[in-house]
């Protein structure tokens, strides 16, 4: 997880990819994945029994939104 500005751009990652890096990054029940125009990936995900918005970048950062 970073807490730097995620980078826009082509985001090459497949939806399992992207759950998968999210997962790694240490959340769960990550749902609602979708692909922004920003080549964002844009989920719900649990962490530490809360319920936070998360996206990650092209470059496999994952960040809290």
């Amino acid at each position: 997880m970073t807490n730097e500005p995620l980078a826009r751009g082509h985001n090459s990652f497949t939806e399992a990819q992207a759950k998968a890096r999210i997962e790694k990054a240490g959340y769960s029940s990550v749902t609602d994945l979708v692909l922004d125009k920003e080549g964002l990936w844009q989920a719900r995900a649990s962490q530490a029994g809360h319920s936070v918005n998360v996206a990650l970048d092209y470059k496999g950062n994952v960040a809290t939104r």
